[in-house]
Formats: C-alpha cells, structure tokens, sequence
C-alpha cells in the first residue's frame, strides 16, 4: 500500500499516456514539461465518488485507473500519482495536504485538508507542483516566494501570501483583477496512509463539497479551460471570452463527458448526486 515509486516500464507507460518525449533530468524545465502534458491529458474529475464507488489512493489502483483505464481522478489520486513519477526521476518531492479556501468567506471556521499539493526542491529553491485542483490549477509549477507575482502559460498571475505561523496561501488573480483565494498549506510532509485517510473523507462524507456536486475540467493543449460544474459547462479562452452551456439531461451530460473531457460515463449509470436539481454551483476558477 506504501509504494511510491514506479518501475522502469511504469514509467515508460506513464509518459507515452501524457505525451511527454522530454527529458528525465530532475530540473526545472523537466518538471514543466511534464506538469504540462498531464494536464492537458488527464482531466479532474469526482466521477467515481458521485458513482459512490469506494476507490482508494494506493499507487497500482491509480495508476489502473488514470493511466490504464484513461479515468482521470482528483487530488489524492493525479498528485499522488505525479509525486511517484517524481520521486522515480530523483526529484526531492514531498506531498503536503492543503485547505482549500475557494468557497470560504473570511472569518468563516476553517475547512479540512481535503487538498493534496506537491513541494519540491530543485536546486535549492522551493518550488510548488499541482496538477489536479479543478479549473483553478496553475498550468506550470511555481516558485515558493511570498507576494511574487507569477505567470502561467496561457493562464492568469498566481502569488504566494503568509497565512498564519508556517503556513502559504495561494492566490489567483481573477478576470475582474482581484484575487482570489484557493487553498492554503504547510510544509510538513504527508504519507500515502495520510492520503488514503483524507480521500476517505473526502470522497464519503455526506456534506463535502466534492460529494454533493459534480466537478470535471481540463485543459487543452491550446490553453482552453473548460470546466463542468454540475449541469454548467464552461469553456474559457486564453484571452479571458467564456462561454457557458447548460446540459439538460443524463444523455447529454454523457455526451459533454466524451466530448470534451474523454470519459466515459459506465452504461446506464447515473450519479447519486442531485446534479440536475442542485443550487447554481459557485464558479470554478
């Protein structure tokens, strides 16, 4: 249950899945290359957990799953994955588990860690991966350094700000030019027994945010950002123009799965949450 590393072959399968024809040096510009093409690849999404399927964070399940099966996954499941695939290059990696503050209002009571990001040191400085926090996630690494603004291709500025004694926030800039909270962590790393805890609660408890509404999204290789909440389709352009579309019933909503995210909805299923009457969800990024 504790592996964390990936054969040879494993590997091989793993990049030739992404598109990654790069090189395997632990730098920089490796872990952008490879942060890129996994997530122009392998789309977010809570399928399973809304299928109420039990589905667990060890490393060979994963891998069945996004690599083999092309399922796709969310945090625990795409960083835990990637963390593997770092630690086998010989990056210095650590998983740390997040709080993420998207829908929270200031003074509200803190949320649970049901966010998994990943922290590397390369050449000495702090650099932070993620390949699986929905619409918002940064499309290349960024470096650990408060109050800097970043850039991302073909996406917005995030920055870094203290939170409290240890602990980062991450921020991204929005279209209306404020900036907007995502998630906060610290530095203390985590284990896979950590991350099978977590995924439990995340993926059971009855009032999580990822049990009670459907969230998928991807981006594509051009930049696009399309994000499915519930029954909103939204698709962004790298110059900001969205596009929104509502999907109506379970047939479409299969479809909308195949088209635009490559997944397959299992025949006859249906997704116990009551996507088709729900709240209007609040935005994705």
């Amino acid at each position: 249950a504790n592996q964390t590393t990936l054969t040879p072959a494993e590997l091989e399968e793993y990049f030739a899945f992404i598109g990654y024809d790069g090189p395997h040096t632990p730098t920089l510009d490796t872990l952008r290359g490879i942060v890129w093409a996994h997530i122009t690849k392998v789309p977010f999404n809570n399928l399973d957990v809304l299928l109420r399927k039990t589905f667990h964070v060890h490393l060979p399940d994963v891998f069945e799953k996004i690599v083999r099966a092309g399922r796709g996954g969310y945090c625990f499941e795409q960083n835990g994955l990637l963390y593997s695939v770092l630690t086998t290059l010989g990056f210095t990696a650590k998983v740390c588990l997040a709080r993420v503050l998207l829908h929270s209002a200031p003074g509200d009571p803190a949320s649970p860690r049901t966010h998994a990001c990943i922290i590397l040191d390369i050449d000495g400085e702090q650099v932070l991966a993620d390949v699986s926090f929905g619409g918002s996630l940064p499309t290349s690494p960024l470096h650990l350094i408060l109050n800097e603004e970043q850039p991302t291709p073909h996406g917005p500025l995030y920055r870094f700000v203290p939170r409290q004694s240890g602990w980062y926030g991450l921020q991204g800039l929005q279209e209306s030019g404020a900036w907007r909270d995502l998630y906060e962590f610290d530095l203390v790393p985590s284990l896979p027994c950590d991350w099978e805890l977590h995924n439990w609660y995340t993926s059971t408890y009855p009032e999580g945010s990822l049990y009670n509404r459907l969230v998928v999204a991807r981006v594509t290789r051009d930049g696009h950002r399309i994000t499915l909440l519930n029954t909103t389709l939204r698709t962004r352009s790298p110059a900001g123009d969205v596009e929104t579309r509502e999907i109506t019933s379970h047939e479409e909503l299969a479809q909308v799965l195949r088209d635009h995210f490559h997944l397959e909805l299992p025949a006859g299923a249906r997704l116990a949450a009551p996507v088709f009457d729900a709240a209007p969800p609040g935005p994705a990024s």
